[in-house]
């Protein structure tokens, strides 16, 4: 048995968001102002992101996805 971790409400709405705008990886980390790369790793689930740069997520969702 595997043990994961429960999913992040922010990075599950963030792959909601990309899907549903066709914003790329670049587009994205521009107006967040993180690198790319990151947000890529973010959303496939290969890297979970610190207390800054969620809340930085946030920020982005609540200008962007809303």
């Amino acid at each position: 048995m595997k043990n994961e971790k429960a999913p992040i409400p922010e990075i599950t709405q963030l792959k909601e968001f990309k899907k549903r705008s066709g914003w790329s990886y670049h587009k994205i980390s521009v107006h967040m102002e993180i690198h790319s790369q990151t947000i890529y790793f973010w959303l496939k689930d290969k890297y979970r992101p610190s207390s800054p740069a969620l809340e930085k997520i946030r920020k982005f969702l609540n200008v962007y996805a809303y």
